[in-house]
């Protein structure tokens, strides 16, 4: 075979792995897509007026923020939504009793939220998300008595165990759990957490079930879903970085202590935290900023913890510095094309953030 030709199957070979990547992702956000429209028509059927006027309480501030322009104001809207709320929880469907116990949540009224959850359980036993909901609704109450954390964490902890059982490609549920078992000082729950988590195909975020028209504009509709839908994945991607910070913790104690193998170990997964957040499902501009910062700080570690020239990961420091700067450049690009036209709907949001995803991962 001649040199030329050799070239050009390569080349072909990386375009075609390319476009596969690109397929894969839309074929994620497409069926994702589906199964929040199924879930919420589900909730349409379920929750009838109440339920919708529920969410349209709720997501009132983002729609008309001038009239919400306080702390006070946004709980008055939470109270709002959870009165009529209440109204579609008494038929008793898991997705009315699952929005109410958010809508607790939101207030911080804890331990409503945790029977609400509690309840929605007992109607749809088999959700993943609500046992992840009810485990950080434990996690937070937990704070309330910090002296019993380190025992009283492992209630919390078998919720995510049981979010987990029921998804076992996500590596999401023991994310959390890792996190919280870190927050309590239990690093001998949270290691083997992690250990567990990074063998799982998939890190792929939780939506809550919100219909799509709480508004008559359907760009105003798509903003309201997105505000929701948007703030619990930040929890998330908080959580699972806090598990990753949680790691370097350890991996810093290990390397002081003369434990490299150990302490280099604690640093590769660490990256690998980081690697698994910038490649979450849905493709989201936070996951991979937080991504890249992990991957950023557990290089860092590395290099400042360990003698000699260190060229891979030096090398792989400035793309990941390269990559954040690129970052930084499109979401501004980004923000301001939406505020020009906002996304006439909930694909439309996911597609612009996928699109930025992938530009900066092309260089990594």
């Amino acid at each position: 075979m001649l040199p030329n030709e050799s070239k050009n199957r390569v080349e072909k070979s990386e375009v075609k792995g390319k476009k596969s990547v690109s397929r894969r992702f839309t074929q994620i956000i497409q069926i994702w897509l589906a199964l929040m429209i199924l879930s919420a028509a589900a909730c349409a059927l379920a929750g009838e007026k109440e339920y919708r006027a529920g969410w349209a309480a709720f997501v009132q501030p983002v729609l008309e923020p001038e009239k919400y322009p306080t702390a006070y104001h946004y709980h008055q809207a939470r109270e709002q939504a959870i009165s009529e709320m209440k109204a579609a929880a008494a038929e008793k469907t898991a997705e009315a009793l699952e929005s109410l116990g958010y809508f607790y949540f939101r207030d911080f009224q804890y331990r409503n939220a945790r029977e609400q959850f509690e309840a929605a359980l007992k109607r749809k036993g088999r959700e993943p998300r609500l046992y992840y909901l009810l485990g950080q609704t434990k996690a937070v109450l937990l704070l309330s008595e910090p002296e019993k954390m380190r025992e009283q964490c492992k209630e919390a902890l078998e919720e995510f165990r049981r979010a987990a059982a029921r998804d076992e490609a996500n590596a999401l549920p023991l994310f959390q759990a890792a996190s919280v078992a870190f927050d309590a000082d239990r690093s001998d729950l949270a290691l083997p957490l992690v250990s567990e988590a990074l063998k799982r195909p998939e890190y792929r975020l939780y939506a809550l079930p919100v219909p799509q028209e709480l508004a008559a504009d359907g760009s105003q509709a798509a903003k309201a879903w997105w505000w929701v839908q948007s703030g619990l994945w930040s929890e998330m991607i908080t959580r699972t970085a806090n598990s990753a910070r949680g790691l370097l913790r350890q991996a810093d104690r290990l390397a002081l202590s003369g434990e490299e193998a150990q302490a280099e170990e604690a640093y590769r997964q660490a990256e690998q935290i980081g690697q698994m957040l910038y490649r979450a499902n849905p493709p989201l501009a936070e996951s991979l900023a937080a991504g890249l910062e992990i991957e950023r700080q557990a290089l860092s570690a590395q290099i400042g913890n360990r003698s000699g020239v260190m060229t891979a990961e030096r090398t792989r420091l400035k793309q990941i510095d390269a990559a954040r700067r690129n970052l930084e450049r499109l979401w501004k690009e980004l923000q301001e094309k939406e505020r020009l036209q906002p996304p006439a709907g909930a694909e439309a949001w996911l597609n612009d953030q996928k699109s930025l995803v992938e530009a900066v991962l092309s260089s990594l």
